[in-house]
């Protein structure tokens, strides 16, 4: 007679952890998180695009506030118009028989020694918070958990800022010219 195992029950007993969602997170230049989403794995980067994005609205065009550096997932036509010529830092993507330019290789450089802001955040997160694996069954408890998260390293993050500035105001008056 076989045991019946539940969807996250292995063989042994033991539960299988479930990589099924992802966090989509809008970072600005100190790393604080802006906007986040929450989303189960099938469902692509780009839909979420526009949730993420900091807009305004002027008579007749949706204006970004500042420049976009963002993976190249999120790279479609679609964004590409949304986001505008000036303010799109989206990385190049190469296909099939077309490599990347010299030119693109250099933007791409460029871009990514600013994208590493977000890029650490996410790491920041998975590594001393847990957000590498899901930890509830559903999409509302794991994203609940998630924006608990993305607040607590906001606070995290606005106080090693504030201690660096306390520490740069205390040195002031060692400086030797």
């Amino acid at each position: 007679m076989s045991k019946l195992i539940g969807p996250l029950q292995a063989v042994d007993g033991k539960r299988k952890t479930t990589y099924g969602y992802k966090m989509h997170a809008n970072t600005d230049e100190d790393g604080f998180v802006k906007k986040m989403s929450y989303t189960p794995g099938n469902v692509h980067d780009s839909q979420e695009f526009d949730k993420l994005l900091d807009t305004y609205k002027t008579k007749d065009k949706i204006k970004t506030c500042g420049e976009v550096y963002a993976d190249s997932a999120y790279a479609n036509k679609k964004n590409n118009e949304k986001i505008g010529k000036q303010n799109n830092k989206v990385l190049h993507r190469a296909y099939r028989n077309k490599p990347l330019t010299k030119q693109q290789k250099q933007d791409n450089k460029q871009r990514s020694s600013i994208r590493y802001v977000v890029e650490r955040t996410f790491g920041l997160l998975k590594l001393h918070h847990g957000l590498g694996k899901a930890r509830y069954l559903g999409l509302a408890r794991n994203k609940a958990r998630a924006q608990l998260i993305a607040m607590s390293h906001n606070l995290k993050t606005g106080m090693n800022i504030f201690k660096e500035m306390q520490r740069l105001k205390g040195l002031r008056g060692y400086c030797v010219q």
